[in-house]
């Protein structure tokens, strides 16, 4: 049984770093009084009929190598709202966000501290305002340089070597606020999203630990006021996974690593299009080939396909929901030598 004098938390956010940091919070007998998620139950429902609709394309299109979507990157952790079920805590679904429900729930309430994690929507500033305590957000990634809601797929796209963690105060803008709290994780040239993202699990538990021990009063947390105004990045989404021939080696191994592990970068030859998973890069000073033609094979028989600066090698592809090798692309006659991909 929960105390009643125990600092009470209302919990924001969806399946991801959101479930770290409620399982957390639970963990720790937090007296949790309500979430507000994304309830999934209908897109549950519209996933299975579109991966029943890619099936039979693929059975009548047996040439096209479909199926782009490999692996949700937190797919083995519980929903929110899965979490506060078994501890028959009230939830909302993240559509309530501006209804009157939502709010005098709330206030009845009265939380010490409204704690967001992951979560794809700006709180209210008259909810924020609810809080006795603090309005604390966690954020994946560091702040004020990665805000928006993709930040380590932006951390491998840009090369940077080095992400984490940033608690902060919650303002009527997204990712603003004073920093209370920012730890450190090292990314390396080799790491796709899915792999930083889980080297931030240990961190979110840690920093979430610190925020409780905060608001029990065992530790004091100093403000630190965001240096200039904070940079909030575009989603890294569809958009980006259109493979542009003209850019370098590095930018296109760094998309795939991005998209990693959901999919891969998106290219099309023939009519076709083609889900890139890893590539390897040789850089050419000279070269007479046109962009995105098929130039050649590897010795393990993969396309090599000229760029900017030099000629990639297609190694792995996504196809039919597996990674497999590129080898595919000549075997089952989707390209041969000589063939172009489209340019954007």
């Amino acid at each position: 049984m929960k105390s009643k004098n125990k600092p009470s938390i209302f919990f924001f956010g969806n399946q991801g770093h959101g479930s770290i940091t409620l399982e957390t919070c639970l963990k720790n007998n937090e007296n949790v009084i309500g979430i507000c998620t994304k309830l999934n139950n209908n897109r549950d429902l519209l996933n299975k009929c579109y991966s029943y609709i890619d099936r039979l394309l693929r059975y009548i299109r047996i040439r096209s190598p479909g199926g782009y979507i490999y692996r949700q990157p937190f797919e083995r952790y519980l929903r929110p709202d899965k979490l506060a079920s078994r501890s028959s805590i009230p939830i909302f679904s993240s559509r309530d966000l501006h209804s009157n429900k939502l709010l005098e729930f709330i206030k009845e309430s009265e939380p010490d501290l409204i704690l967001c994690s992951s979560f794809h929507r700006l709180i209210p500033e008259r909810i924020l305002a609810l809080a006795k305590w603090k309005s604390i957000n966690l954020h994946p990634g560091l702040l004020p340089d990665r805000g928006g809601g993709t930040p380590n797929r932006w951390a491998v796209f840009m090369g940077d070597n080095k992400s984490g963690v940033t608690a902060h105060v919650m303002t009527n803008d997204f990712d603003s606020g004073d920093i209370l709290i920012k730890k450190q994780v090292r990314v390396y040239e080799t790491d796709d999203c899915g792999e930083v993202e889980e080297r931030l699990v240990p961190i979110m538990e840690n920093v979430t630990n610190q925020i409780l021990e905060a608001l029990h009063g065992k530790i004091f947390l100093n403000p630190q006021s965001q240096k200039g105004k904070t940079n909030i990045l575009p989603p890294f989404n569809r958009k980006y996974r259109q493979v542009n021939w003209n850019k370098s080696g590095i930018d296109l191994q760094r998309t795939c690593l991005a998209l990693r592990p959901k999919s891969g970068s998106i290219a099309e030859i023939n009519g076709l299009k083609v889900c890139i998973w890893d590539i390897t890069f040789e850089k050419l000073t000279d070269s007479n080939y046109l962009l995105g033609e098929v130039v050649g094979t590897s010795t393990k028989n993969c396309p090599r396909v000229a760029i900017k600066d030099g000629v990639i090698t297609i190694n792995k592809i996504l196809m039919n929901y597996k990674v497999k090798s590129g080898a595919n692309l000549i075997s089952l006659g989707i390209m041969k030598v000589g063939d172009r991909f489209k340019s954007e």
